[in-house]
C-alpha cells in the first residue's frame, strides 16, 4: 500500500511571546547498524560548530539569545526543534541556517562525539525500562525497519568506525530530501519568516512525499524475553502485540478508545491503574496505548509497567487477566460515556497549549495524515459505540500471540516468568 503525506503545517497565535519550530527531514535511507550509529553521531556533529563559530562560541551565542536548537535522529527522519522569543527569532533562524549550510564537521569533534557516544551506550545498558521496550519493539520488526534498534554493544563498535566522509555524505542526503514542519509564531510575520527560512534551506519542503506502508511481524505464540540487569530494584516490563493497522483504518480509532479504558496514560482512570495498582498494590504505574501506528506504518499495542521481583509473577498474571477480561467482555456503557468525556477534555487542553498544538500539527504533517483525517478522528471518538470498541478489542488484543519483555533483577523469578510463554 502506497501512501502520501502533506509537508507543511502552521499554527499562528497572535498572543504568543515565543516562536517554535518542529521540523522532520525525511531521508528514507536504508536502515543498518552502521546507519543507526552514523545518524546519531551526525546529529551531534551538526551542533559542534558552523560558519565562524566553533562549538563553544555557537552554544554561547545561542544561550545569550535565550533560544534553543535541538537535533536528534528519529530513524526515518532527522528531527529539529527550535525555540525562540519573538524578538530573537530572526537571529535564531540565522543560526539554524548556519548549522545546515556551513557545518564544520571537524575531525577532532568527531572523535570527541564518538568517545562520548560510546560511554553513553555503556550507561544505557543499565536503563531497564528502555531495554525492555527495545526488546519488545524489535520482536515485531524486520532489521531493515528504521524503528529496529541494534544491540548496544554492536552500536558501540559501529560508532567507532564512523568516518567524516560518511557524515558529509549523509548531510548531502539530508539537504536534498523532503521535510515536514509545524511552526508557531506570535504573528503572521513570524510564521512567514519561519516558512521562508525553511523553504530556503529545504526546497523540497513544499513537495508531498509518498512511501510504502511498513508492516509489523506477529509470532504464532506468546513469547517471553528477559534481560538480567541485577543492580536495579524493579523489573521493567513491556507487554503487548502486533497491530496490522494504519492510523487511517476504521478499527484504529475504536481500538485506541478501548486501550484508553484499559490503561489511559496519566492519571488513575484506566482499569489497570485502578485494579493492578490501587486494588492489588502490585505497581506504581501501568499504562496501555498504541505505538508506532501512523498512516505510513503498522505498529503495536503496548502496556508499560514495572514490578518488584517478589510481585513480578503476580503482576504479569493480573495484567494478562485484565487484558483477557476486556477482550472477552468489552467495556461498559458507563466507561464509554466517561472516557468520551475524558478524551474530549484532553483534546480541549491541547488547544489551550501552544507547545501541544504545534507538536500536534507537526505530527499530522510528518506521519501521513491530513488535517481533515485528524479532525475526523476526534469526531469519531465523540460518536464511538460500545459495539465498535468491543469488536476491535476482541479482534486485536490477542494475548496468546503477544510479547512479554522484562528487564531488571530477574534471577530469582526467571524460570517462573518463562512459564508465561506458550
Amino acid at each position: 500500500m502506497t501512501v502520501t503525506h502533506s509537508p507543511i503545517s502552521k499554527v499562528i497565535d497572535a498572543h504568543a511571546a515565543f516562536a517554535m519550530v518542529e521540523l522532520s527531514i525525511h531521508t528514507n535511507t536504508l536502515h543498518t547498524k552502521r546507519s543507526e550509529a552514523l545518524r546519531d553521531i551526525y546529529t551531534e556533529m551538526l551542533l559542534s560548530g558552523c560558519g565562524t563559530y566553533d562549538r563553544h562560541a555557537f552554544l554561547d551565542i545561542l544561550g545569550n539569545l535565550g533560544s534553543s536548537i535541538a537535533i536528534f535522529d528519529e530513524g526515518n527522519a532527522i528531527r529539529v526543534q527550535l525555540r525562540a522569543r519573538n524578538e530573537m527569532l530572526e537571529k535564531t533562524l540565522k543560526l539554524l541556517v548556519c548549522i545546515f549550510e556551513k557545518p564544520h564537521f571537524k575531525a577532532q569533534e568527531l572523535k570527541r562525539i564518538q568517545k562520548r557516544y560510546v560511554e553513553e551506550l555503556k550507561l544505557a545498558k543499565e536503563n531497564a525500562s528502555a531495554r525492555a521496550r527495545q526488546n519488545f519493539t524489535n520482536a515485531f520488526l524486520d532489521v531493515t525497519d528504521y524503528r529496529y534498534t541494534y544491540d548496544l554493544d554492536i552500536m558501540r563498535e559501529e560508532a567507532k568506525k564512523v568516518s567524516r566522509k560518511e557524515i558529509v555524505s549523509l548531510h548531502d542526503t539530508v539537504m536534498h530530501h523532503s521535510a515536514a514542519y509545524g511552526a508557531i509564531g506570535g504573528t503572521k510575520k513570524d510564521c512567514a519568516r519561519i516558512e521562508k527560512t525553511l523553504t530556503h534551506l529545504f526546497p523540497l519542503i513544499s513537495k508531498a512525499t509518498s512511501g510504502v506502508a511498513l508492516p509489523v511481524l506477529s509470532g504464532a505464540t506468546r513469547t517471553v524475553t528477559l534481560l538480567d540487569i541485577p543492580h536495579k530494584q524493579n523489573i521493567e516490563f513491556s507487554l503487548g502485540g502486533a497491530l496490522p493497522l494504519l492510523s487511517t483504518d476504521t478499527d484504529f480509532t475504536a481500538l485506541s478508545f478501548g486501550l484508553c479504558v484499559l490503561g489511559i496514560q496519566g492519571g488513575f482512570s484506566g482499569r489497570l491503574m485502578s485494579i493492578v495498582r490501587e486494588k492489588e498494590g502490585l505497581t506504581y504505574g501501568i499504562y496501555a496505548n498504541t505505538e508506532g501506528v501512523t498512516a505510513l506504518t503498522q505498529g503495536f499495542w503496548r502496556i508499560g509497567t514495572f514490578f518488584a521481583p517478589k510481585d513480578a509473577v503476580q503482576g504479569v498474571t493480573s495484567t494478562l487477566r485484565e487484558i483477557e477480561r476486556i477482550r472477552t467482555k468489552g467495556i461498559t456503557e458507563d466507561e464509554l460515556v466517561r472516557f468520551k468525556r475524558i478524551l474530549e477534555t484532553r483534546f480541549a487542553l491541547i488547544d489551550d497549549s501552544l507547545m501541544k498544538r504545534v507538536r500536534e500539527q507537526h505530527k499530522i504533517a510528518a506521519t501521513g495524515i491530513t488535517q481533515e483525517e485528524f479532525d475526523a478522528f476526534e469526531k469519531d471518538i465523540a460518536h464511538m459505540t460500545r459495539v465498535r470498541v468491543n469488536a476491535a478489542l476482541k479482534k486485536y488484543l490477542d494475548s496468546s500471540r503477544m510479547v512479554i519483555s522484562g528487564a531488571g533483577p530477574i534471577r530469582t523469578v526467571k524460570e517462573q516468568l518463562k512459564k508465561f510463554a506458550q
